[in-house]
């Protein structure tokens, strides 16, 4: 019901969603020049690489004066470097717009980011980190990171490799490290949701364990009067 709700919306408000949030579409044909701030909600390392999600995101394109906001952007970064959420980045780059399929059943990359939420993708060129949130929520998410990492170090060292590329996969939702023949099995099998779907437990799990102390918090500084 849920999806016929949804691909109703889609045939409706497809091109105001557009307008809305792919808003630089006029502005540089297929990739530009700029310079991108924002703040790290999450990231992933890869082998001699990094990708860093980033947040309340401002965006000066190579010879256009106008600056402009989005929501949410992923960062490509060639060298593997260690990033926190919370942490403020200056990026000199490239923003690329996202691809559409030229052929009947190709992957659609452009649907595929808009369910995360990003409607840019971006190079790095260079990273400069210019300052910390001091949020409570950016405290939450880096400690969530430090545990997720805690685990994924306990399976790697407690298990044979394949065998721990599908538990990290299946419990902490990151499939980075899994066996690409594993990856392949599952496909074949139609069972490689089960991996996508342990990945959404965990952030839903997180989300409400970090919106329970928010609102413990907020009832403490309520009755106390002490912010």
């Amino acid at each position: 019901m849920l999806v016929i709700l949804f691909g109703i919306y889609r045939f409706f408000f497809a091109e105001y969603d557009d307008a809305r949030y792919y808003i630089m579409e006029n502005a540089f044909k297929d990739k530009a020049e700029a310079d991108i701030t924002g703040v790290v909600y999450n990231y992933e390392e890869k082998e001699n690489s990094s990708l860093l999600y980033l947040e309340d995101v401002y965006i000066q394109i190579k010879g256009i004066q106008k600056v402009y906001r989005l929501e949410n952007i992923l960062v490509y970064i060639k060298e593997e470097m260690v990033f926190k959420p919370g942490n403020h980045l200056q990026i000199k780059g490239d923003i690329f717009k996202l691809e559409t399929p030229s052929n009947p059943g190709q992957f659609n990359q452009k649907e595929y980011f808009r369910e995360k939420n990003i409607y840019y993708t971006a190079n790095a060129g260079s990273v400069i980190l210019s300052g910390n949130s001091k949020s409570v929520y950016y405290k939450f998410l880096a400690c969530i990171m430090d545990i997720k990492e805690k685990l994924a170090n306990v399976y790697k060292n407690a298990l044979p490799e394949k065998e721990c590329g599908v538990a990290t996969a299946m419990l902490l939702g990151d499939k980075t490290v899994m066996d690409i023949d594993i990856k392949n099995i599952y496909k074949q099998a139609g069972i490689s949701h089960l991996l996508a779907i342990s990945g959404l437990h965990i952030s839903i799990l997180g989300m409400a364990v970090y919106k329970f102390f928010k609102g413990i918090i907020i009832l403490a500084v309520t009755i106390t009067g002490y912010i």
